[in-house]
């Protein structure tokens, strides 16, 4: 089956004490050509450990990341065809090398073509992401170039390559609102080539402005996901909720307040349940994620 997918994937890491911490816990999830999927959740809850897995700069624990239905430990090398946007602008290139070089190299090994036609396909790339004319671009360092001028350039640098499926890790955190803008309408014009996203991120405003559909991380466990719009205007699960809610709204005042840190989680338990209002004794048991209505998908006992 054609599509970047991870079928039942875990990801666990051992910490400094030698405590296993499982930063994704059995995520199944499609990606599509053509498509655009959200992947929103807080701080902390695996969502950088996917995107980090779905170009193998780790190795799934447990489970299977497959592109095209050929499992990606198996082959040698990532296929050119998944790239990465990286969330730091600043130290995603080095300072050591000019711009053209951090997006030549890769042209060159991948495609094993000369020089001066991967400096053509590099200026190209240049041009596609706004930064014109290209040429001087090419020969500026990192320290030369602004923030969004930089992540135009690491967009530049990942769709060099033609590829088909961009992981894009909250690719506007560290920017201005309005460079971040610039960054999303540039992901809408290049999705409108038939590239597929996986879009990272704690933004829903964001999410809703680029995806179609959004997948609900927390503690690596998918509790929701479906339309973008079905989810957010009517959420289901409480964490879901919670999210939304969240959201600023300009027009009100801030209310305060703060939610409750996360506890230590039961084996077989929702893994919000332990700052869940509405927990109850069926939350102590395993819960699977359950279709409610269409694509509408929720992890809850409160939708038997």
């Amino acid at each position: 089956m054609r599509g970047l997918a991870f079928d039942n994937v875990t990801k666990r890491f051992r910490g400094l004490n030698g405590q296993i911490i499982t930063a994704v816990d059995a995520v199944s999830l499609r990606l599509v050509e053509g498509e655009s999927v959200a992947l929103v959740g807080e701080s902390g809850s695996g969502k950088s450990t996917v995107a980090r897995l779905a170009t193998r700069l780790e190795r799934p624990t447990g489970g299977t990341v497959s592109l095209d239905g050929v499992t990606l430990s198996a082959v040698a090398d990532l296929p050119a065809s998944v790239q990465m946007i990286f969330q730091d602008p600043f130290s995603s290139l080095n300072p050591a090398h000019t711009i053209g070089y951090s997006i030549q190299r890769p042209i060159a090994v991948k495609e094993r073509i000369s020089a001066r036609a991967a400096r053509l396909q590099a200026c190209d790339a240049l041009q596609r992401v706004g930064l014109t004319p290209p040429e001087p671009f090419m020969e500026k360092r990192v320290s030369q170039l602004s923030g969004g001028q930089r992540q135009r350039a690491n967009i530049a640098r990942a769709i060099a390559l033609s590829p088909r499926f961009m992981i894009a890790d909250e690719p506007t955190s560290m920017l201005d609102v309005s460079v971040g803008l610039g960054i999303l309408n540039l992901l809408l014009d290049l999705r409108a080539e038939e590239m597929a996203f996986l879009f990272i991120t704690h933004n829903l405003a964001a999410a809703r402005y680029v995806a179609d559909r959004v997948i609900v991380l927390y503690r690596g466990t998918i509790v929701e996901s479906g339309a973008i719009d079905d989810v957010i205007q009517r959420p289901l699960h409480p964490y879901t909720k919670d999210l939304v809610a969240a959201t600023p709204d300009p027009a009100l005042p801030f209310a305060g307040g703060r939610i409750a840190d996360p506890e230590a989680v039961e084996p077989g338990w929702c893994p919000f349940a332990p700052r869940c209002a509405q927990r109850h004794a069926g939350c102590e048991t395993p819960i699977a994620l359950r279709i409610v209505e269409g694509e509408h998908a929720v992890r809850c006992t409160l939708y038997p």
